[in-house]
């Protein structure tokens, strides 16, 4: 059963990354193309958006890890399984260690520090 709801979390962890996308979008005026903007664009410093986008991604990386422990306990002796399952956990722990230390800006304000390594 617990081993099912973690497997959930993967079908939920997209819909909730497609939904904060789309929301966020309707909130914010500057953000026109899901092609050429990145979504780390919502959760820029001065985004309209930050305040209700960062806690939706803190939710999709903490599924995220519980998908990635889903797939883990699911893998039985498939090592595949336990790869895949460990490089969801990783990207779900990198995820949430990374976003208080990596701010962006928001395209035009001149500001790149944060954006691309010097």
């Amino acid at each position: 059963m617990l081993r099912k709801a973690l497997l959930v979390c993967g079908v939920l962890s997209s819909l909730l990354y497609v939904g904060a996308d789309l929301l966020a979008a309707v909130r914010y005026p500057g953000y026109h193309s899901f092609t050429s903007q990145a979504i780390s664009e919502l959760t820029a410093v001065g985004a309209p958006t930050k305040r209700l986008v960062e806690p939706l991604l803190i939710a999709y990386d903490i599924l995220i890890i519980a998908f990635g422990v889903g797939v883990w306990a699911s893998a039985g002796r498939k090592r595949p399984l336990h790869l895949v399952g460990g490089l969801l956990v990783g990207i779900g722990a990198v995820g949430l260690a990374a976003m208080p230390f990596t701010p962006m800006y928001l395209r035009g304000t001149g500001n790149l520090s944060a954006d691309a390594p010097t």
